[in-house]
């Protein structure tokens, strides 16, 4: 069974870029997190692209704010880009969370 979501892992220049797309709910987010886990275990600068996703959750803005403190507290620089739908972005500004974001 194929999964619904995105998430594509690279590393240039001792940067980690983690690229999230599709559906991003809590349906997916168990695996999301281990995946993003496994790719955190080693502190490193972080970018993370929120690249148009079909859906997103509460569940994967806690992710996000997750990865970005555990980035900052290992004294790394952490950077979110975000590509997403004027109605997804109206659910971060109704939760507060895009100016948590930065979004």
């Amino acid at each position: 069974m194929s999964s619904v979501y995105t998430l594509d892992v690279t590393n240039e220049g001792g940067k980690k870029q983690l690229k999230f797309g599709g559906d991003l709910v809590i349906n997916h987010i168990d695996k999301m997190a281990a995946q993003t886990k496994e790719t955190l275990d080693t502190p490193s600068d972080t970018l993370v692209i929120v690249d148009n996703p079909s859906n997103i959750d509460m569940t994967f803005i806690q992710l996000l704010i997750a990865i970005r403190k555990q980035t900052t507290q290992a004294g790394k620089a952490f950077e979110l880009k975000t590509t997403i739908k004027d109605d997804l972005k109206e659910l971060l500004q109704k939760s507060g969370l895009d100016k948590e974001l930065g979004i």
